[in-house]
């Protein structure tokens, strides 16, 4: 959704974007990861399948 940030993925702390491309390059299509999402200040997991690039 427009406005969340993710902060974490499967409990890796973020702090830039090429945080989250490095980790997500670690990982192959299909592998299910969770993200950590803050949302007007509330935090809640996200678990999505990985597709293809």
């Amino acid at each position: 959704m427009v406005g969340d940030i993710i902060t974490k993925i499967d409990n890796v702390e973020l702090n830039k974007m090429s945080d989250l491309r490095k980790y997500i390059y670690t990982k192959n299509p299909g592998d299910k990861v969770i993200l950590m999402v803050s949302r007007k200040g509330k935090n809640f997991g996200i678990e999505i399948e990985l597709g293809k690039k």
